[in-house]
């Protein structure tokens, strides 16, 4: 917790807005349904702390508004997160399974039907905090609510959302799931709310014929969507942000002409290794870079 605490107060103070807690730990990832309590409440433990630090001012945003958090369980544990993500304000989950199955080193990536039980989740545990809420329960000292985070990011978006890997690195798929059209075709039909495209593996760029490809598909549904259900979306939902994420990778030259957000973390740390503590020279070296774009 104190190290987490230490790196988000760096990554805040020089202009990081957004942050993604997960369990870097390789290679103990456990696969879905069977992630240890222990770490499920090690991760509620650091989000919580996270938002207390941020309403006392040991972290102070550049800002002024709170941090916008993600949140994640290697591997594939999306519901195991959700309840943490919504208690602790998050803007989405990251899923590793929310389209077709492969295998990665640690076994294979299960998809049993994740976002649909991602969604119905997420609707039963929003509903209970709102009945809770109507019963005049007030948050804890120290949190951020849910309101703030409504007023900070607009409209009545579901929150969290879940944000979905395509051809996620480090793991083998069939041949047939190779070309990435069979994932980009599946987006609207699975009513993804966020993309997140990677390279092979942990630091590796994007290829840009993969994110041009996602790139054009998002506008493509995007612009479906709009002309099929306006702005009240599917059956009075609005529809969500769908946006595009890199999640590995530093040429944020090209990656600035497609992504709407980019997952940064080896080139962060101390000698650009992924598993070393945070780095401020290297915060502050790729943050001039993003500036200077």
């Amino acid at each position: 917790i104190k190290r987490a605490i230490e790196e988000v107060v760096i990554y805040a103070r020089n202009g990081v807005r957004c942050i993604e807690v997960e369990n870097v730990a390789a290679p103990y990832f456990i696969g879905a349904g069977r992630c240890p309590w222990e770490e499920i409440i090690a991760l509620h433990l650091v989000g919580r702390a996270i938002r207390r630090a941020e309403v006392s001012g040991v972290i102070k945003s550049t800002s002024g508004a709170p941090l916008m958090l993600g949140m994640h369980i290697l591997s594939t544990n999306e519901l195991e997160i959700l309840p943490l993500a919504i208690m602790h304000g998050a803007r989405f989950v990251r899923s590793e399974a929310t389209l077709f199955t492969g295998v990665r080193p640690e076994g294979e990536v299960r998809n049993d039907s994740n976002l649909a039980r991602f969604f119905y989740v997420r609707q039963v545990l929003r509903n209970a905090a709102r009945a809770t809420a109507s019963f005049g329960a007030k948050p804890a000292a120290g949190t951020i609510t849910s309101s703030t985070l409504t007023a900070c990011f607009g409209g009545d978006i579901q929150f969290p959302q879940c944000w979905s890997d395509v051809k996620k690195k480090h793991t083998v798929f069939s041949h047939e799931l190779e070309d990435i059209n069979t994932w980009l075709h599946n987006i609207n039909f699975m009513k993804l709310e966020g993309v997140i495209v990677t390279g092979e593996a942990t630091g590796s760029d994007v290829d840009e014929d993969s994110i041009s490809k996602a790139r054009a598909a998002l506008d493509s549904f995007k612009k479906f969507n709009e002309k099929h259900f306006g702005e009240h979306g599917r059956a009075g939902a609005p529809m969500p942000e769908l946006p595009l994420i890199t999640g590995s990778g530093l040429n944020f030259k090209m990656y600035s002409k497609y992504a709407d957000y980019c997952i940064v973390g080896t080139a962060l740390k101390k000698d650009q290794y992924w598993e070393n503590e945070v780095c401020e020279d290297n915060v502050k070296k790729v943050m001039d870079e993003f500036k200077s774009m």
